[in-house]
């Protein structure tokens, strides 16, 4: 995952952790945290400053296509196509 610069369009920094495709990306309703849904079957929780998840979720037999915070930014939502969530 990269972030972006939007005065210049520049690179800001480089997120590494997923091994294959993201397939999914939510922020928290308080922007405290990223998220993260990929084809390695996990999603990765992450704070823009730092550049390595502060946790990996795992559990899901197939990619992980969807995720959603809660509006309190405590809570997040996986779903996979494994048809479960």
């Amino acid at each position: 995952m990269r972030a972006w610069r939007m005065n210049d369009f520049s690179c800001a920094s480089v997120y590494r952790g997923h091994n294959y495709p993201i397939w999914c990306v939510d922020a928290s309703p308080m922007g405290v945290y990223v998220a993260t849904g990929s084809h390695d079957r996990t999603a990765r929780l992450w704070s823009l400053d730092r550049t390595f998840p502060l946790r990996v979720f795992a559990g899901h037999n197939q990619d992980v296509e969807a995720l959603k915070f809660h509006p309190n930014s405590s809570y997040l939502a996986t779903g996979s196509t494994d048809k479960n969530s």
